[in-house]
Order: C-alpha cells, then structure tokens, then sequence
C-alpha cells in the first residue's frame, strides 16, 4: 500500500503559526496579571500598655478591574494583644457589611480574627467608585501585656468586581506595647489635687510670715513666723 504524503501549503502554516502566536499571547498576559496588595498603616506602631491601639488594612493596585469581595484573617499575639473592634471603612460601596469573627480564647487560633465583606454595587458602579488604593478597615486591639505582636494577613481571598477570583500579595504588620502603664483618671485626678494644696499651703505659710514680720528679718521672728 503506497502513502502519499502532503506538506501543508504556505496559508495553513503562517494560519498555524498566527494561532500559536496568540496562545502565547493570552498566557503572557494572563500570568502577569499584576497582584492586588493587602497591607498595614502604620507599618509598626508603639502604643502605652493600657491603651488601645489601631490599624488600619489598606487595598492597593485595585484598577482596573476593582475590588468586589475579600475574606481574610488578621493574625496577632494573644499574649501582647486582644481584639477590641474592627469599623468599615466602605470602601466596597452598598454591601452586606463587614463581618468580623474574633477566635475564641485558650483554643488554636485564638489569636486571629476572620474578616469578610461582600460588595452589592453594579461592577461597573464599583469600579468607577474606587480608586486605585483605599482603606478597607480599622482594627482596634486592647494592649494585654508589654512585647511585640506581629501582625500577619492569612488565608486571603479577593475577588474583581464581577466576582471573579484575582491573585493577592501581603505585607507584614507589627505593634510593640511599651511597659509604661497610663494613669487611670481616678488617680490622674488626686495627683493634682495632691500638688494643688501642697501649692496652697506653701502660699500661706510665706502669707503668714510676711504678715508676722512686716518690718523685721532677725532669724528670731522667723523662726516663730
């Protein structure tokens, strides 16, 4: 049986090539799709023991495609640190509501709180709403005990406006609580009561003696001064 064999025609090879071409294309594009980043501000804080402190969690690189959902926790050491609150910064527009879930306490992972929020704008009203880098929240952490806590974004999910799922990268966070302690305002108030009478009284003394000894500087009329 003889086999004829054919070689393909100059139209189906540059047909062939043009296609590959494009394939290579679409992969270059895609894979170097640019990465939305999640980060802290400040950076690094310190804070008294006895106060709060808080930071707020920053999108950035959002455009074009905008930013329509997000589901990520904040990680942070429970012996330094305990969660107080977290406020919306809305920067989806109209949406479910930011939804904050605290880990519970002596358990793995008590030290972390889940954060989602879920955006209900049209894609196209949201993308013209955000800039390209806005504030998604602020957390705020009771200081515990003096130390640094680290504060590091884990099992993050972002999603475009159109829902579709885009690539995250992070940066770490930390607040280190100094040992000095803030006065409570209980004891803030008899400090300066205490300094306010010795103030008085220092005033008298000097009044009476000036009053004793109008005219006289002998050591005598002082001393009974």
């Amino acid at each position: 049986m003889k086999t004829n064999w054919t070689l393909p025609g100059p139209f189906s090879m540059a047909r062939g090539l043009s296609a590959l071409l494009v394939g290579l294309l679409l992969g270059l594009l895609s894979s170097g799709a640019q990465a939305y980043l999640l980060r802290f501000e400040p950076v690094t804080q310190n804070v008294a023991l006895g106060q709060k402190a808080s930071v707020v969690v920053r999108v950035e690189g959002v455009r074009p495609g905008g930013l329509g959902n997000y589901d990520f926790e904040v990680a942070f050491d429970p012996a330094v640190l305990s969660f107080d609150s977290a406020i919306d910064a809305f920067g989806l527009g109209a949406g479910f509501g930011l939804l904050a879930v605290p880990g519970v306490p002596g358990v793995p992972g008590a030290g972390s709180v889940a954060l989602t929020d879920v955006s209900l704008e049209d894609p196209a009203d949201l993308r013209d709403l955000q800039p390209d880098d806005f504030d998604l929240l602020t957390l705020v952490f009771d200081t515990v005990a003096p130390g640094t806590s680290a504060l590091t974004l884990r099992a993050v999910t972002l999603g475009d406006a159109e829902g579709t799922a885009v690539d995250a990268v992070t940066e770490v966070g930390s607040i280190t609580v100094d040992p000095r302690q803030v006065p409570e305002p209980g004891s803030a108030a008899l400090a300066a009561l205490a300094l306010a009478l010795g103030i008085a009284g220092h005033l008298r003394s000097v009044s009476r003696r000036a009053t004793v000894c109008p005219a006289r500087t002998d050591r005598a009329c002082n001393r009974l001064a």
